[in-house]
């Protein structure tokens, strides 16, 4: 038994989990309710999560309740999406690592070679001031 997660947006500040799970119990099993809070003020942020086990009773209920008015909020509720890489745009460390699937992951790196790379190395160029350390 799988469990399909749903994102419901553009709550109210004052929406409890218990709200929601009324709600969302008129279209199946619901087996949790979560209303995401600010770590620091320890306030909602606006949206929540809910969890079912059956994929149809999920499914009516994101259906029939896209934009219900609630509590005069028309509410955002779709199936939550899966994170596997998280980022700005997918540029973050975590996209290119190799082994990361998901769009914007990196290419594998290529194959190391048995001959050490040899970059120059270039001081840089003259500023007017006296370098200590290179003895100029």
């Amino acid at each position: 038994m799988s469990i399909i997660s749903i994102y419901v947006g553009n709550l109210p500040y004052t929406t409890r989990a218990e709200d929601l799970k009324e709600i969302f119990s008129r279209y199946g099993q619901v087996s949790r309710a979560t209303v995401i809070m600010d770590r620091e003020t320890n306030r909602p942020r606006g949206f929540a999560f809910i969890e079912m086990t059956n994929q149809a009773e999920a499914e009516a209920a994101v259906a029939a309740l896209a934009g219900y008015d609630f509590q005069g909020r028309p509410l955002t509720v779709n199936c939550a999406r899966n994170n596997v890489v998280r980022g700005a745009g997918n540029t973050s460390q975590a996209a290119m690592r190799p082994g990361v699937t998901g769009a914007g992951a990196a290419t594998p790196p290529e194959p190391a070679t048995d001959a050490p790379v040899r970059k120059e190395i270039t001081p840089p160029a003259s500023r007017g001031y006296h370098n200590r350390l290179s003895g100029q």
